[in-house]
């Protein structure tokens, strides 16, 4: 009756850390799919617009179950050029063009604050990527 006694606690820290590593997966799985749904809207709007794409995400963002100024996205052309989107809560306000059927790629991050079990607060921070081609463009091509 010791003994079991004694491993309480020890199977209880695993039951926690394993919830906890439960939900930085489900974390990062929701980053990647912000990335996605980012980067189909840009492939639509055949580019980056403050007011058509911008004013969208902090509303994925929140849907996704992620805080709005956590999540820092960087749009890259299909010249390499990286373009620094600013976070979904304070959206960049440069206009980004893109031709015709061009790879573009979205990519997030998201500054994820949990706090482990016995360790006290951590910062983790979730990366998430998502690459398609444009349908309507409305740019020179590279």
């Amino acid at each position: 009756m010791v003994e079991f006694a004694l491993v309480i606690p020890v199977i209880l820290l695993a039951g926690f850390g394993l919830v906890w590593a439960l939900g930085l997966v489900h974390t990062r799985g929701q980053v990647q799919q912000t990335a996605t749904t980012v980067v189909e809207t840009v492939a639509d709007m055949g580019g980056y617009t403050p007011l058509a794409v911008g004013s969208q995400f902090a509303g994925l963002a929140r849907l996704a179950g992620l805080q709005p100024d956590r999540l820092r996205l960087t749009l890259t052309d299909a010249r390499g050029t990286a373009h620094d989107l600013g976070t979904a809560a304070a959206p960049s306000s440069e206009t980004i063009s893109l031709a015709y059927n061009t790879p573009v790629t979205i990519t997030c991050s998201y500054d994820d604050e949990e706090t482990v079990p016995l360790l006290g607060q951590r910062g983790v921070t979730l990366p998430g990527a998502a690459t398609t081609r444009t349908l309507y463009g409305t740019g020179s091509s590279p």
